[in-house]
């Protein structure tokens, strides 16, 4: 399922959270899988999502394995770290804190992130 997997050139964002920028060829390093419990990136995917949220346990979306994340369910049923999120095209991710997440790019968060995202489409 990674056939739509370009990735979006990146920029430190808040909370630890590297999000799109449509303009600059800032690139991101790997946070790898060391980390700390509780100190681990994990995402919820809300239950009132539309869909699914594909996300992965490792950066660059390239090199990692990824999940489904259904409406409800938090990465760490997956992984013990989660790296990434990708939100398609024509949808976007909702939090309750901070900005929209646009579709059509991936998000990667540090080991600091968690959070609940609703899925909208």
């Amino acid at each position: 399922m990674l056939l739509f997997m370009a990735v979006a050139a990146l920029v430190w964002g808040s909370a630890g959270v590297a999000q799109a920028d449509h303009l600059s060829g800032n690139g991101v390093e790997a946070m790898g899988p060391n980390c700390a419990e509780p100190l681990c990136g994990k995402i919820k995917n809300s239950s009132s999502s539309d869909d699914d949220l594909w996300i992965i346990n490792n950066w660059p979306p390239e090199t990692a394995s990824g999940a489904f994340l259904r409406p409800g369910e938090t990465s760490s049923k997956y992984f013990k770290d989660t790296d990434g999120v990708y939100i398609p095209t024509g949808c976007k991710g909702v939090r309750d804190w901070a900005p929209d997440w646009d579709g059509g790019y991936w998000y990667k968060f540090s080991n600091l992130f968690s959070e609940t995202v609703r899925f909208d489409c």
